[in-house]
């Protein structure tokens, strides 16, 4: 890496070329490991919009909008992301979404 921390790297290579998925999915991740819940949701939300079926996106979206105390839309996100998940073959995603559904209460 050439010095720069994770977020400003990726936040360049994300407004380079709004068409990246994996750009956009690195800057969300990097935001959601630093615990920056509410910034990495309109980023994983774009991921979301270029590629609907992106497991890993609902996963950890789901999870940030746990943390942001929305437990309706994470549920309803994570039941989606199970789905997809479960359909693709997506083994960690499906059981990361299906754990979280536990947790809140929710049906898998």
């Amino acid at each position: 890496m050439n010095g720069e921390d994770p977020i400003t790297q990726f936040k360049k290579m994300a407004e380079a070329d709004p068409d990246n998925e994996m750009a956009h999915f690195s800057l969300a991740k990097a935001y959601f490991d630093k615990g920056l819940f509410a910034e990495c949701e309109p980023v994983f939300t774009r991921v979301l919009e270029l590629n609907p079926t992106h497991s890993k996106s609902h996963q950890l979206l789901g999870n940030a909008l746990v943390e942001l105390g929305r437990r309706d839309d994470a549920a309803k996100l994570l039941k989606r992301g199970y789905e997809i998940a479960a359909e693709r073959g997506d083994v960690m995603p499906r059981d990361g979404c299906a754990k979280l559904l536990t947790q809140l209460g929710e049906p898998v």
